[in-house]
């Protein structure tokens, strides 16, 4: 299939599949731009019409039909769903950004270090609970194999070769140059433990598991800068964030 060659997450391939799917049900695939334009804006605003969009995007370029319109509807879709998680943390009935913020300056004053460099990954990277089983070390050696942080002079290296999506994205690797996050972990030898980690997490988190910080990084980006930041830190499609992430 077109999307296997791109590579992409056997999830979001089915998802692809099953829009395409639920599309034709109603709609002509063998329509014009325009008409499919149209048709698109049956679709509520938000990401359930961004996702639709762009699943039309890439099955019209397959088959070398007219985009350029639908593309800038895409953009358009974008900034709509931008627009609508601009929403109170009332209704998301999870603490705003500032909240885990404050919690993660308080675990660095009070020492807690493990805490806080589990947190900092969280916010920083939006990462997975397994992403966060690591060893850290302090001399260069080989990088391929499980999930690493290595301390150097100046930064730290966070190298991930075990997480969900590695099969598609292959191996990440950011340099964090936070000297607060340097000096915490520089007396650790890892984080996470691989049993039970969800819960891990929550007791740092007061509660909240990884997925839900990933709702309030989705809230609180407010362009599509930071939503494709946060797809690849996360190692997740765009189209994945928006059907499975959606805060609204």
């Amino acid at each position: 299939m077109y999307l296997e060659k791109q590579k992409l997450a056997p999830t979001t391939i089915k998802n692809h599949i099953r829009n395409l799917a639920s599309y034709s049900d109603d709609y002509s695939l063998q329509d014009n731009e325009t008409q499919t334009i149209e048709n698109l804006k049956q679709y509520s605003e938000g990401s359930r019409r961004q996702t639709m969009v762009s699943t039309l995007c890439k099955w019209r370029t397959y088959k070398n039909l007219s985009v350029e319109e639908l593309h800038e509807f895409l953009k358009l879709s974008i900034d709509q769903t931008i627009a609508q998680n601009k929403i109170t943390s009332q209704q998301l009935d999870l603490p705003p950004l500032s909240h885990f913020k404050t919690k993660l300056n308080q675990f660095y004053k009070e020492g807690n270090f493990k805490e806080f460099a589990v947190l900092y990954l969280l916010l920083t990277f939006q990462t997975r609970n397994k992403d966060l089983v690591v060893h850290i070390q302090h001399t260069k050696s080989d990088f391929n194999q499980g999930n690493i942080l290595y301390i150097r002079e100046t930064s730290v290296v966070y190298i991930r070769n075990d997480y969900k999506t590695f099969s598609t994205y292959g191996q990440k690797k950011y340099i964090i140059y936070s000297k607060k996050f340097r000096h915490a972990i520089s007396s650790l030898e890892g984080l996470l433990s691989d049993k039970q980690t969800h819960k891990q997490v929550q007791k740092i988190t007061g509660g909240y598991s990884e997925s839900d910080l990933m709702k309030v990084s989705v809230k609180h980006a407010d362009s599509i800068g930071k939503l494709t930041k946060i797809s690849k830190h996360r190692g997740t499609a765009l189209d994945t964030i928006s059907g499975s992430y959606d805060v609204l």
